[in-house]
């Protein structure tokens, strides 16, 4: 696809006015995080700044803030959770995170990076689904967790068989995580990703963005495969810049499929122009994190 197709085949950005403020450009909490993987978390908030929310704050397990704390940029704003010395979510996380956004000003939440399994982050799903109005970006560990314990009989059947209802939540799975989702092999996921994704969409009511070679993004009727990114992209950290990427992009687009579809392109375009600079065999996350910019670049409305 070319550069002219691919801009014409999302929307362009909001246009930024001139008298505007940081919230009118969202306000980001990204829960995320863990002892063994603590870089995770500084990427996907870095990455929602980096895709223009007005405002990024980071909620993280209190025991690893000096592995965190260098990692994030000033304009980043830091919340340590009390987790008992754990270094994990766990459910004095979730207590203090549940007070916090419901006393808060956030208009996305993104969750999951790093963050670890657990039956305390399958719960902080269930509050978001129930109890937060704003749009919803949930990944890796977060997933895992709802697929392990929030089904067969937890708190989905009682909101009518889905996790979210309502038109704003993204899920953006691997292939291994999209099999524990549906309860079925990897290899069924790979042998139709198109329907895999519209499968979790309908499930969850989501939009699902299934990452891999040619993403899929779908909302249970419609599927669009991404025509960006390289296999260098398959690297440590990748999924976790495009969780704040869609978090981000989720507060400025109305439609959140639009959201979805602009976030795995925009990001993989990033991986694309990193890869220009590095090669495909030197690949890292950072370098996808700072290619944003020039990605962004070319998908900003005209002036």
């Amino acid at each position: 696809m070319s550069s002219n197709d691919l801009r014409n085949s999302i929307k362009f950005l909001p246009v930024r006015r001139k008298k505007t403020h940081k919230y009118d450009y969202g306000s980001v909490l990204i829960a995320a995080g863990s002892l063994k993987y603590p870089g995770a978390a500084a990427l996907c908030a870095c990455a929602a700044l980096k895709s223009g929310a007005g405002m990024a704050t980071l909620a993280f397990p209190r025991y690893i803030y000096r592995a965190v704390a260098p990692k994030a940029p000033p304009e980043i704003v830091l919340m340590p959770l009390p987790d008992g010395g754990a270094g994990f979510l766990n459910m004095s996380c979730v207590r203090s995170l549940e007070k916090k956004i419901t006393s808060g000003r956030f208009d996305a939440v993104a969750a999951g990076c790093g963050m670890g399994v657990s039956r305390a982050a399958a719960s902080f799903a269930g509050f978001l689904n129930m109890s937060f109005r704003g749009r919803v970006v949930l990944d890796a560990d977060m997933l895992n967790s709802i697929a392990l314990f929030a089904r067969p009989s937890g708190w989905p059947e009682r909101c009518g068989g889905s996790v979210f209802r309502n038109d704003r939540a993204i899920f953006t799975p691997h292939i291994g995580e999209a099999a524990r989702l549906l309860g079925v092999s990897s290899d069924e996921i790979s042998a139709d990703r198109k329907k895999s994704a519209a499968s979790i969409a309908r499930r969850y009511g989501c939009v699902c963005v299934l990452k891999g070679a040619g993403t899929v993004i779908s909302d249970g009727k419609r599927s669009i495969v991404n025509a960006t990114g390289n296999p260098g992209m398959a690297t440590a950290g990748s999924g976790d810049v495009l969780a704040g990427v869609a978090a981000a992009l989720a507060c400025v687009y109305e439609n959140i499929f639009d959201a979805a579809v602009a976030a795995a392109r925009i990001h993989g375009m990033a991986g694309d122009i990193a890869a220009d600079k590095v090669s495909e065999t030197s690949l890292m996350a950072s370098d996808i994190l700072e290619s944003l910019p020039a990605a962004f670049r070319r998908f900003e409305p005209p002036r």
